[in-house]
């Protein structure tokens, strides 16, 4: 009998929230506002867009 291993590797968290922060950050430079003025709707449309699970 073939035994097959099934390796889980945990979600790196700090990787994502640099992602998130680079994101919000290119949104308020294009949009000239202050990170912390940041459209929610924009930034949760721009993550699922990149593969981001944003909910």
């Amino acid at each position: 009998m073939m035994m097959r291993t099934v390796r889980y590797e945990k979600p790196d968290a700090g990787k994502t929230l640099r992602e998130i922060a680079g994101c919000v950050t290119a949104i308020a430079v294009a949009d000239g506002a202050d990170v912390q003025s940041v459209d929610y709707e924009k930034l949760a449309a721009r993550l699922e867009q990149d593969g981001q699970v944003f909910k």
